[in-house]
C-alpha cells in the first residue's frame, strides 16, 4: 500500500509589526525631541481624522464646542471658569492685523497645533504667562497651524475650540484661515512650535523656535520667553 505523505503547512511567520516597531519608536521619539514639523514633513501622514492627542481626555469635563456658524467667523465656548473662549479665523493679513491692534504692549504669539506633542505640553505656560503680566501689559495671542488645506478651516475649529476652552485660554485665540504650508512660508517658519515676541511699537523683537536645536537639550523654554517679555515691559511705552 502506498504511504501517503501528508505535509502540514506551517503558519507563515508575520514579521512586520515586530521588525518596525523598533523604527517607529524611533521615529516617535525623534519627533518629540525636535519639535513638529509642518505638514510637507510631520503631519501630512496623519490622516484627517487622526488625533496624535487625544484633547477629550485633557478635560473631561469640557463640553463639546459648537459647530461653526455658516459664515465661520468664529466660534465662543464656556470653559471651566465659565469666562469666555473665542477662536477667531484670519489669514496671515489679519494675523498681522490682530497684532498690530495691541501697539502699547508686549506681545505674545505662540504657533502652535493640536497634533504636535510638544505644543499642548507648552501651552499651559502660555496661560500662565497672560497671568504672571496681566492685559495692562501682555497681549497673549495663540496661532493654531491645524487646517492643513483639507476641507473648510471651519471644520478644525470645533476641536481647536474644545482644547482651548480646556486650557482656559481667555486671551486671543486664532485658527490660520490658510493652509499651514502657506502660513509656515508667510512667516518663514519651518516648524511649531514658535513664540513670536512684539514689543510695545509692534515690532518683532525675538522668534523662539527649535529649528537650529541640536537636541532637546538646546529647545527654548517659556522661562527664556518671560524673561524676554520683563524687559520690553519695563521699556518705555509706545509714542503715538
Amino acid at each position: 500500500m502506498r504511504r501517503i505523505r501528508q505535509t502540514v503547512r506551517q503558519p507563515r511567520a508575520y514579521f512586520f509589526s515586530a521588525a518596525c516597531l523598533p523604527i517607529a519608536c524611533l521615529a516617535l521619539a525623534c519627533l518629540t525631541a525636535s519639535g513638529c514639523q509642518g505638514r510637507v514633513d510631520a503631519t501630512a501622514t496623519l490622516p484627517e481624522d487622526a488625533a496624535p492627542v487625544d484633547v477629550a481626555k485633557i478635560d473631561a469635563s469640557v463640553p463639546a464646542a459648537p459647530k461653526a456658524s455658516d459664515d465661520g467667523a468664529s466660534v465662543d465656548v464656556a470653559p471651566v471658569d465659565g469666562a469666555s473662549v473665542t477662536v477667531q479665523l484670519l489669514d496671515y493679513a489679519g494675523i498681522e492685523q490682530l497684532v498690530a491692534s495691541h501697539r502699547g504692549k508686549v506681545v505674545v504669539m505662540d504657533a502652535w497645533a493640536l497634533s504636535c506633542p510638544p505644543c499642548v505640553a507648552e501651552f499651559p505656560k502660555l496661560v500662565a504667562l497672560s497671568h504672571q503680566f496681566g492685559q495692562d501689559q501682555l497681549a497673549c495671542i495663540s496661532l493654531s497651524f491645524d487646517y492643513e488645506g483639507i476641507g473648510k478651516p471651519e471644520g478644525k475649529l470645533e476641536r481647536v475650540t474644545k482644547f482651548l476652552a480646556g486650557q482656559n485660554a481667555t486671551f486671543d485665540n486664532v485658527l490660520g484661515s490658510e493652509e499651514s504650508d502657506a502660513l509656515y512660508r508667510k512667516f518663514h517658519l519651518a516648524s511649531v512650535p514658535a513664540v513670536f515676541v512684539y514689543d510695545k511699537t509692534g515690532t518683532l523683537r525675538h522668534r523662539f523656535d527649535n529649528q537650529k536645536a541640536k537636541s532637546a537639550a538646546e529647545h527654548f523654554t517659556y522661562e527664556d520667553v518671560g524673561r524676554l517679555v520683563e524687559q520690553l515691559a519695563a521699556e518705555p511705552a509706545a509714542s503715538n
